[in-house]
């Protein structure tokens, strides 16, 4: 049993562990709660970033939870856990790359995520130092699909495996010599089919097929022209259609956009005829009630790249931006709103080179602009999250060029976007950010406090200004050290603590500052660490390290609080008497 620990508590003077229950609402008036005050005014703001690193580097760590990790993979002394590692939709079990048997040569396993029983191998031995490509679970949690050089050295084909082990069950047909299937395979919604490209019938062309999860015959999906080399690929939200690229004549070269059955039937042409030179990019999305497609194609301008939208089935593509500038794009970063029913885009579209952020219904009509730029040079960059209201929050240096800030605005427009994160110090930037599942909260990664530790911090979407907190006073070093539990409650990330081991710590959304340590340092050899960590379901952790033996990569498990409201730390105040 390991404890956690908090970083950036109340005053011990104020508050301890023992006494968490009785004198909360000191700890509200002193101590953390006196520190969030005195953050929401900005003149102070970097004096008490000052004070909070320094708590975090000199307070003595106060036992809050107790937390049990668990070790899920064995494997001799050369064993490594492969980075690839994907937790079921139902969290209750991992899958994941090792070379257990062999040095060098993968296989796959799945084990429960709480260590209740060992590992189990439900691949062949797969050849020696093969890369891995492509790995899913399907939705209800019992099949595993993978692609690997299992049968034959060299050759990559798909395969499907129960998740609790049994015989593979290969599911491309025979290949060309040379021949491969390649990893950007997908399972429809229901889980029933998978579909893939490869080389089937001629080395080096790829075709769209489909198959049925447990195996059967593959269907060829784009048609029967000769040298198709099929390029992306989705699958509607209603599984009934795949939508891809290909190029059908290999010496124009040009990606044209089309839409099949699943099942197979006639392949649709979704684009309208290209100019020379023109091509769809792989850049489009279906929206999520599965009538358009929206994609990004030179289709009427060599090297103008426009926004068209089209019926899924087929129809007369529309053209969704404004009339463009010499020299204007529209922006590969564009997002359909989570109702289906707008597009919101970024393009040069009212002058050349400065780009401003727009909101458009899917079907066409008029466009409207979302953002404001206020200086010379000011832009918007991707990436857009729109929460489920149709609220837009996106990076702009829009007050100050060069500076890039975060913002929220209405797809819709009717109001001026609203500056979300706090004063910026010189030479610091919003890194990046991700909307929690209620898409109340935005967090985002920033050197808020000093440019050079980038901390983690949340605001509310829609504001207002001087609304945002630091959620922890530790260093976040990169994009993916972090992530946002899919219950909505908590962060999870991975931080060295100024010069400790790289570990997993928690950070309660709600309650800004209130940082636990997961695993302890003291179970991790000196200089190793946590690489990589998925958050399942239900908020069990399982995370990637060499914390047993260093540079020996292995899994481990955290299981999922069974309380958030403050049973573990003694916290009773949020107690009710009635049942929900």
């Amino acid at each position: 049993m390991r404890t956690m620990r908090a970083t950036a508590t109340a005053t011990r003077s104020s508050c301890c562990g023992s006494c968490r229950s009785t004198c909360r609402s000191s700890c509200r008036t002193s101590g953390l709660g006196r520190l969030q005050e005195v953050w929401r005014e900005p003149g102070n703001r970097v004096l008490v970033g000052v004070l909070l690193i320094a708590a975090s580097v000199v307070a003595a760590p106060e036992p809050i939870a107790a937390s049990e990790w668990r070790k899920l993979s064995m494997g001799e002394l050369f064993s490594d856990v492969n980075s690839t590692y994907e937790i079921s939709p139902d969290g209750r079990t991992v899958v994941f790359f090792q070379d257990h048997t062999v040095n060098g040569s993968l296989e796959i396993f799945s084990v429960p995520v709480d260590g209740s029983a060992p590992q189990v191998a439900i691949s062949g031995l797969l050849s020696p130092l093969a890369a891995v490509t492509g790995l899913q679970i399907a939705p209800d949690s019992n099949t595993v699909v993978y692609t690997a050089s299992q049968d034959t050295p060299g050759v990559w084909e798909l395969y499907s495996v129960p998740i609790a082990g049994g015989l593979p069950v290969k599911l491309n047909g025979t290949l060309a010599a040379d021949g491969n299937v390649w990893g950007n395979f997908q399972l429809s919604p229901a889980g029933d089919r998978v579909v893939y490209r490869a080389d089937h019938e001629v080395d080096e062309v790829f075709d769209l097929f489909s198959v049925g999860i447990d195996g059967g015959p593959s269907i060829k999906l784009n048609g029967t022209l000769d040298d198709t080399v099929v390029l992306d690929l989705q699958i509607s939200p209603a599984g009934d259609r795949v939508v891809y690229t290909a190029v059908q004549d290999p010496l124009s070269s040009q990606v044209y956009l089309y839409s099949a059955p699943i099942t197979g039937g006639m392949a649709v042409q979704l684009n309208e005829a290209m100019v020379p030179g023109g091509s769809v990019q792989p850049h489009f999305a279906i929206d999520s009630n599965g009538g358009r497609v929206v994609y990004l194609a030179d289709q009427e301008t060599d090297d103008l790249f426009e926004l068209f939208s089209v019926p899924l089935t087929g129809g007369a593509p529309v053209k969704l931006n404004g009339t463009l500038p010499a020299g204007g794009d529209v922006s590969p970063s564009f997002q359909i709103t989570p109702a289906g029913d707008r597009v919101v885009y970024i393009a040069d579209q009212l002058l050349d080179n400065a780009f401003d952020l727009f909101g458009v219904p899917i079907a066409g009509g008029s466009w409207v602009e979302l953002s404001a730029n206020t200086v010379a040079g000011g832009d918007v960059t991707g990436p857009l999250l729109i929460n489920s209201v149709g609220r837009v929050v996106y990076r702009a240096d829009h007050d100050s060029d060069g500076v890039f800030e975060l913002y929220g605005v209405r797809s819709t427009g009717g109001g001026p976007p609203v500056k979300l994160n706090g004063e910026l110090p010189d030479n610091a930037d919003i890194l990046d950010f991700q909307l929690s599942p209620d898409g109340v909260w935005v967090v985002y990664r920033a050197g808020q406090i000093a440019a050079v530790v980038p901390q983690l911090f949340r605001a509310p979407v829609v504001g207002p200004p001087g609304a945002d907190q630091p959620l922890s006073t530790l260093p976040v070093q990169n994009a993916d050290h972090w992530r946002i539990d899919p219950r909505g409650d908590r962060v999870i990330a991975l931080s060295s603590a100024f010069g400790s081991v790289v570990r997993p710590w928690q950070m309660r959304l709600v309650a800004p500052l209130a940082t636990e340590e997961l695993v302890d340092e003291s179970v991790f050899p000196r200089a190793g660490g946590v690489t990589s960590f998925s958050i399942g379901p239900d908020g069990s952790i399982v995370y990637r390290a060499d914390q047993d033996s260093f540079q020996i990569l292995e899994l481990y498990s955290i299981p999922a609080p069974l309380f958030e409201d403050g049973f573990e730390s003694g916290d009773v105040t949020g107690w009710t008497t009635s049942a929900p």
